[in-house]
C-alpha cells in the first residue's frame, strides 16, 4: 500500500511538472497583465524573465517589463525591453515615449535625440527637448586656491638670514583665481561640441637667502589664458568617440639673482625678467556602454613646461541601481614625459576614484581622490590640466550638484592637495642641493549650468 501511494504521489508531482513546462504564450500573457495592473513590478520582472528563458517573447511583454524596471528606477535595464518592443511594432508611441524618458533621466542627451525621432508628431510638438539646438547651454565656473602653509614655507619677509649655503632660492606658491565660461552646443543628434575660455591668475612669491643681503622676497605673477574645445560622437550601439585640443598660452614673471662686482665689492642684483610659453595638448578617446558599465580609453600628447608628454587614461563606471543615485569611477593612467633633450621616455601610474550618490531630490555629492604624482597631467578628456611646476602627490574633494529647475544647475567643488616645491641651495656659483617642502592647498570652486 505504501508503495502505491508513493507512486502516486511521484505520478502527481510529474504531472505538475510537466504542466508547468507546458505553460502557454497565452498563461505568460495573463501573470504578466495581471501583475502589471496590480502594480507586482518584482514579481513581474521575474515572470518575464521566466517567459523569455522558455522562448516566449512579445510586444506586450517588453512593455510590461520596461516599464517594471521604469517603475523601479532601474532605467539602464528598462531601455532594452523598450528597443525590443520598438522592434515588434516599430514607433509605437508608448515604447518611444517610455524610451525618451529612461534616457533624459541617465542624462544620455544624444541618446534622447535619437529617440525622439520616432516619437508621434502630437506628443513632439508639446516637448520642448525633441529636437537639438544649435546653442544648447552655457557654463560658467570661477573660484580660488589658498596655500594654508605659506607662513610655515619660506623664510619671509623681514626674517632673519638662515641660509644654509651662500644662497637659497624658493619659488613658492601663495594663491590664484580661475574664472572659465563654456558653450555647448549641437551639429544633429549624434555631434555635441563644446567650448571652453579660461584664465587663470597665479600669485607667487621668490624667497631669497644671501649671504650678501640676507633675505629678501619679491611677489611674481603667472597669468595663463586658454581655450578648450572637443567633440563627441555618438555612433550607435553604446559606442562613441571624443576628439579635443586645448591651446594655453602663459606670461610668467620671475626674479634671478646676481652678483654685481664692476664696483670691486659684490652686489647682490635681481632682475625681474616674463618668460611667455605657448603650449598645446590633443587626444582621442573612445567609449562604449554595456548594459551597468561605461568603458572608455583616451590618448593624449602635450607640450607642458618645455617638455613633451603622452597619456594614456583607461576608465570604468559602474551604475549599480541601474540609474544616476549611485555610480562609482575609477581612473588608471599611464603618464610618459621627456625632458627637453632628452631621448627616452619616463613614466609613471596613477590612479583617481570617484563615488557619486544622491543625498536627496535635488542635491547629489560625488567624493573624488586621486593619488600618484601630478604634474604636465590631465583629467576629463584635456579639459582640466595641471601644468605646474611643482609636483602634486594627492588630491581629494567632494562636489555638490544642485538642480534649482530643469534648466538651471548649481555645483560647489571643493580639493584639497599637498603640493610639493623645492628649496634650492647653493654651495657655489654652479652646486646646488634641494630642501623639499611641503604644502597643503584648498581650491573652492563654483559653478552654474544654463541649458537652453
Amino acid at each position: 500500500m505504501d508503495r502505491i501511494v508513493l507512486i502516486i504521489a511521484l505520478l502527481l508531482i510529474l504531472f505538475n511538472a510537466e504542466s508547468q513546462a507546458q505553460k502557454t504564450l497565452l498563461d505568460y500573457d495573463k501573470s504578466t497583465y495581471d501583475l502589471f495592473l496590480s502594480k507586482k513590478w518584482d514579481a513581474l520582472i521575474e515572470e518575464g524573465n521566466r517567459s523569455l528563458e522558455k522562448g516566449f517573447d512579445f510586444y506586450y511583454l517588453r512593455i510590461r517589463m520596461g516599464i517594471a524596471y521604469y517603475e523601479n528606477e532601474n532605467y539602464i535595464s528598462a531601455i532594452p525591453h523598450f528597443e525590443k518592443a520598438l522592434e515588434f511594432i516599430p514607433k509605437d508611441s508608448t515604447a518611444c515615449e517610455y524610451l525618451y524618458y529612461s534616457n533624459i533621466l541617465l542624462g544620455r542627451k544624444s541618446e534622447v535625440f535619437l529617440a525622439s525621432d520616432n516619437l508621434p508628431y502630437n506628443y513632439s510638438r508639446k516637448s520642448s527637448l525633441i529636437k537639438p539646438e544649435f546653442f544648447e547651454g552655457l557654463y560658467t565656473e570661477g573660484g580660488f586656491v589658498l596655500n594654508s602653509s605659506l607662513n610655515n614655507s619660506g623664510n619671509g619677509k623681514g626674517l632673519p638670514m638662515q641660509t644654509q649655503g651662500i644662497l637659497e632660492v624658493h619659488k613658492q606658491l601663495k594663491n590664484y583665481r580661475y574664472n572659465n565660461i563654456s558653450l555647448i552646443h549641437r551639429i544633429g543628434n549624434r555631434i555635441s561640441l563644446f567650448h571652453g575660455f579660461g584664465n587663470i591668475s597665479i600669485n607667487n612669491s621668490m624667497q631669497f637667502s644671501s649671504l650678501l643681503d640676507g633675505s629678501k622676497e619679491y611677489d611674481v605673477k603667472t597669468n595663463q589664458w586658454d581655450y578648450y574645445f572637443s567633440a563627441d560622437v555618438n555612433a550607435g550601439s553604446g559606442l562613441g568617440f571624443t576628439g579635443f585640443l586645448h591651446y594655453l598660452n602663459l606670461n610668467v614673471e620671475d626674479v634671478k639673482f646676481s652678483v654685481d662686482t664692476s664696483s670691486g665689492f659684490p652686489k647682490a642684483e635681481y632682475t625681474n625678467f616674463n618668460t611667455k610659453y605657448n603650449e598645446l595638448l590633443g587626444g582621442l578617446g573612445i567609449n562604449y556602454s554595456a548594459s551597468y558599465f561605461q568603458f572608455s580609453n583616451t590618448i593624449s600628447a602635450s607640450n607642458f613646461n618645455s617638455a613633451n608628454q603622452i597619456q594614456n587614461t583607461f576608465r570604468l563606471i559602474y551604475y549599480p541601481l541601474g540609474n544616476l543615485n549611485l555610480y562609482v569611477l575609477g581612473d588608471l593612467t599611464g603618464h610618459f614625459q621627456k625632458e627637453k633633450g632628452e631621448k627616452k621616455y619616463t613614466g609613471r601610474f596613477l590612479w583617481a576614484g570617484k563615488v557619486g550618490f544622491k543625498l536627496s531630490d535635488d542635491l547629489w555629492a560625488e567624493a573624488f581622490y586621486t593619488g600618484g604624482e601630478i604634474q604636465n597631467y590631465i583629467e576629463e578628456n584635456g579639459y582640466i590640466v595641471y601644468n605646474n611646476f611643482n609636483i602634486i602627490k594627492r588630491k581629494l574633494g567632494i562636489n555638490l550638484i544642485l538642480p534649482v529647475s530643469p534648466d538651471v544647475e548649481l555645483s560647489l567643488r571643493y580639493q584639497n592637495y599637498e603640493q610639493e616645491s623645492y628649496k634650492l641651495i647653493y654651495s657655489d656659483t654652479q652646486t646646488y642641493t634641494t630642501n623639499l617642502i611641503k604644502n597643503i592647498n584648498h581650491s573652492i570652486i563654483g559653478g552654474i549650468k544654463w541649458t537652453f
